[in-house]
């Protein structure tokens, strides 16, 4: 059981208190720690596309879904400023969701200047909740991405702060918002502050609020009641 106050919804580095990526193709790990303070998520990311057969996607998750019981797939999704075949993304991109809409995950997702695709894409999942990890998009692929259950996490961007980041982040409630640490080595709490002097909002008050995002947007506060109501669970 998980209930320690999540904040950082997604870093490479295993640390309390947050979501952790895991490459299910073991190109990008750090050393695995189980933990009951440590949250995983799974998956391909989109640079190594190439370097899987599609056919063993599947079996590669379920593997790592028994294992490590990850509250989310990703980060996944698709990149056209990387070198990989775009067709070959798409196809690992769409296991993935299908994976994710099987076991009821939300969906991390990387996109590089590839948001036409992605609605197109996850348009046909509708079912699945995405968690925009680096979110950097303009204000109106902002308000079709408000379309879906989604979930807007944000950090490095608000080191330098854009107009683009500020009109975008206007609009977005702050119900769904959440903040990430990616592959910074700073803390979680330079991005807290960070944020809140953007969007004007009191530190502590923010604080509260994202644990509260975080938690709903992994739905590990509904994890968590399963467990409190004695249902059988090896969730953590």
């Amino acid at each position: 059981m998980f209930q320690n106050p999540v904040i950082n919804a997604h870093t490479h580095t295993p640390s309390n208190d947050s979501v952790v990526s895991w490459d299910v193709l073991g190109k990008r790990n750090q050393t695995y720690q189980k933990s009951g303070k440590i949250l995983y998520s799974a998956s391909i990311h989109p640079w190594d596309a190439e370097l899987v057969n599609p056919n063993e996607v599947p079996n590669l998750l379920q593997a790592c879904f028994e294992e490590m019981q990850p509250v989310a797939i990703g980060e996944c999704g698709l990149d056209r400023v990387c070198k990989v075949s775009f067709q070959k993304q798409v196809a690992i991109f769409k296991l993935l969701l299908s994976f994710a809409n099987e076991k009821n995950l939300p969906v991390i997702i990387h996109s590089v200047k590839s948001w036409s695709d992605m609605f197109n894409i996850c348009s046909k999942f509708g079912n699945l909740r995405y968690i925009l990890h680096d979110f950097r998009a303009n204000e109106l692929q902002t308000r079709k991405l408000l379309e879906f259950d989604t979930y807007f996490s944000f950090g490095k961007v608000f080191d330098n702060p854009t107009k683009k980041l500020h009109d975008s982040i206007s609009i977005i409630p702050k119900e769904r918002i959440l903040i990430e640490t990616d592959d910074s080595s700073l803390p979680v709490e330079h991005f807290l502050k960070r944020i809140c002097v953007v969007l004007q909002v009191n530190k502590e008050d923010f604080r509260k609020q994202i644990i509260s995002n975080t938690q709903r947007a992994f739905r590990l506060e509904m994890r968590n009641g399963e467990v409190n109501e004695g249902i059988n669970s090896t969730l953590f």
